[in-house]
């Protein structure tokens, strides 16, 4: 950011008696008092130039980005040649989110001043926001190539690089940053960011905390640590951050993210009611204020993501917290300029987009990439709009059979603009709720028919999604009243799931860390784990005196430790038989499925991809299907290929005897194993679940260009 005002800018002997009066607060950085002393100068001269800048410089270091932004629009309309304003006033609309905005005003500092480097530092954070990180690493390294002893631009270059996978370039780029800056709080903040994006949340939380003690109310650095702490499933230093930025100036925004920092691991069925009575609570007492968000993507920066573990209806819950939303931030609910005129399909192909930021190698990409790769087959123009990974295999190969392929830009407007540019005819989203960005644009009104998937098995509560696409079997007779969509029954899996390949010799037990006896594995992340069903996972191994239970690690040791206290409170005499079991490569993981003698499905949250997979290797999964869609699925699968019979429980009761009679009798496992060996094919590579989804989806938009319909 440039405090500098152009020469000249004091002018007449009053004005600039009053002007370097306020340059003198500036330099003792009393801001306060430079604006006190600035407001006079614009009334009387509202085209000062200086005053307006520094105005604006003011406001910043204050904490209103929205009044800096007006007083540097101000600076550069009264001199248009005004480059440090237009400097500035791009940096302000990136930090309130106008990215589009952002680099119209950076260009045009550059086009004064080709080699201004604060520019150029600042145009690479702006387009690699907008998805575009090739283009921002070559602007920073323009920009650190002209200045090379300025650390903000060897800090942004890091963030870039990283973007664009290359951490060791990212990791180079802030060392250097460090070197020049030891003290400066963006850089710590920095360094705590790619600590946090190559999985180090210790080591991210140690950068914030930095940052932190070199600038108290560093709103950023206070947010990223109550981000990480959440990530950590410290939901109470969680809150604890957020409150801390709200204090420094954030805003209710902070107050609401406090509020959607569920704990991973709740302790009890009491500590998740009193979790959503808090959420509920905030979301009241906000909707009868004038809240209001300007950038909920980078003010919120959270989705209420565990809300789906708790085994409870959501849907109010969910229809609240958007309707807060929308009205906080009326941007997030506009309509593609196509919408209104649609009349029908334009062309002789239904022009589809896809839109997640998963379609890599992730549970999303390995459920549904092959499954969308296949619907240009059945008459869609496919468009996909993704998080860019280059070189995921699963990403290449959907990008291959695309039509057309866009990253999406990390910026809601940005991104509803990349969309809303396709004229589509219908949007399909996998997954919503699992991450900030496309759980935010999906309130907007992209296309005339818009559906989600069970990625994130959850009603979105938005008005947008017009329905909600779910397999026949996982859904349970009451399943409409679950969802604010328009629940549509598939009658095959969604996914086309490619078969995993036997295992020829699996990795030894040893190897794995497994102990000797019988093996009940519940290779679950910890929070779908309920508190409720604890006992019941524990009475397993008060039935099996040589079983062992194997759960496996959260990869963080905060997660780990609070799931197994909460496992020692339930069973005391039992906990000394679970094992937590480090995360795995694919093939480790597909050996330590093999050597399960049952894998316990984990009661009100089933597994999917897992489940896929145990399937495969002939793993006998005991499940208990709940109320829920997102409890049943395992229920689904097994029904599909026959072993309903032999593997679901009608009663919790039930679960942990029929587990230990499978495990406890040979025969019976084998003749489990070997039925399902034979019958799994309708799991992988179904040729109908491509057929389905696409009448389901063709069936709305004809639904859609009827008026007929009741």
């Amino acid at each position: 950011m440039t405090r500098k005002p152009p020469a000249g800018a004091g002018a007449g002997d009053e004005l600039a008696r009053s002007f370097n009066a306020a340059l003198d607060a500036a330099e003792r950085d009393q801001w306060t008092e430079a604006a006190n002393l600035l407001m006079p100068i614009v009334a009387a001269r509202p085209d000062h130039h200086g005053a307006l800048h520094l105005l604006g410089v003011a406001a910043i270091q204050t904490g209103r980005p929205a009044d800096a932004a007006d007083w540097f629009a101000r600076a550069v309309k009264a001199k248009p040649s005004f480059v440090e304003s237009w400097a500035n006033l791009g940096l302000v609309l990136y930090r309130l989110g106008g990215l589009v905005e952002a680099e119209t005003a950076l260009r045009q500092a550059l086009a004064l001043r080709s080699d201004y480097p604060l520019a150029l530092a600042n145009l690479g954070l702006v387009l690699k926001d907008l998805g575009r990180a090739g283009e921002a690493v070559q602007a920073l390294e323009r920009a650190v190539a002209l200045a090379p002893h300025q650390a903000e631009g060897w800090n942004n270059l890091a963030l870039a690089r990283q973007a664009t996978g290359d951490p060791a370039g990212a990791a180079q780029a802030l060392e250097r940053a460090q070197a020049l800056a030891p003290q400066s709080p963006e850089v710590q903040n920095n360094l705590g960011n790619l600590a946090k994006a190559n999985g180090h949340l210790e080591a991210a939380a140690d950068h914030y905390e930095r940052a932190i003690r070199l600038h108290p109310t560093f709103i950023e650095a206070l947010a990223n640590l109550g981000a990480v702490r959440f990530l950590q499933g410290r939901a109470d230093e969680a809150k604890t951050a957020f409150a801390a930025a709200e204090r420094a100036g954030g805003g209710e925004a902070m107050r609401l993210r406090a509020a959607l920092a569920l704990p991973a691991i709740p302790d009890s069925t009491a500590d998740i009611d009193a979790a959503r009575a808090d959420l509920r609570a905030v979301i009241d007492d906000l909707s009868t204020r004038q809240f209001t968000l300007a950038d909920p993507l980078r003010q919120i920066g959270m989705t209420p993501f565990y809300l789906a573990y708790h085994a409870q209806d959501d849907r109010p819950l969910m229809e609240a917290l958007v309707r807060l939303l929308l009205k906080a931030c009326p941007s997030l609910d506009v309509t593609a300029p196509h919408v209104h005129s649609w009349q029908g399909i334009a062309g002789e192909r239904i022009r589809l987009g896809v839109v997640s930021e998963h379609l890599h190698s992730h549970t999303i990409g390995r459920l549904f990439g092959r499954l969308i790769a296949a619907l240009p087959a059945y008459g869609f123009e496919l468009w996909i709009f993704a998080t860019a990974k280059p070189g995921d295999p699963i990403q290449e190969e959907l990008a291959a059979k695309a039509d057309h392929f866009a990253a999406l830009p990390f910026d809601v407007k940005a991104a509803q603009e990349t969309i809303a540019a396709a004229h589509l005819d219908l949007l399909f989203y996998p997954d919503i709720g699992m991450t900030p960005l496309t759980w935010l644009l999906a309130m907007a009104r992209l296309a005339p028919v818009q559906a989600i998937s069970l990625g994130h098995p959850n009603t979105t509560g938005m008005p947008s999604i017009d329905a909600f696409l779910s397999d026949a079997l996982m859904e349970s007779p009451a399943g409409e009243s679950h969802y604010s969509e328009r629940l549509i029954r598939i009658p095959s899996p969604l996914t086309l799931y490619s078969r995993p390949d036997r295992l020829e010799a699996p990795t030894s037990r040893a190897k794995l860390g497994l102990p000797d006896g019988r093996l009940y594995l519940c290779p679950q992340s910890p929070f779908k784990l309920h508190p409720a069903t604890d006992t019941v996972l524990l009475s397993v191994l008060r039935l099996d005196s040589e079983g062992h239970l194997v759960l496996l690690s959260g990869g963080d040791p905060g997660l780990d430790t609070r799931l197994m206290r909460r496992l020692e409170r339930a069973g005391p005499d039992v906990v000394s038989r679970v094992h937590l079991v480090r995360r795995l490569e694919r093939q480790d993981f597909l050996a330590l499925l093999s050597h399960a003698d049952v894998m316990l499905d984990p009661p009100h949250y089933s597994g999917g991809n897992t489940t896929l997979e145990a399937l495969a290797l002939g793993v006998p999964i005991v499940t208990w299907p709940g109320t829920f869609m997102r409890s049943r699925h395992c229920a689904g699968f097994l029904t599909l290929i026959g072993l309903a019979d032999e593997l679901i429980v009608d009663d919790l009761s039930a679960y942990a005897p029929r587990a230990v009679a499978i495990a406890t009798e040979p025969a019976k496992r084998q003749a489990i194993t070997r039925r399902i060996l034979a019958n799994a094919d309708p799991l992988f590579d179904n040729p109908s679940s491509a057929g389905h989804l696409a009448d389901a989806l063709r069936q709305l938009l004809h639904e859609k260009s009827s008026p007929s319909r009741p």
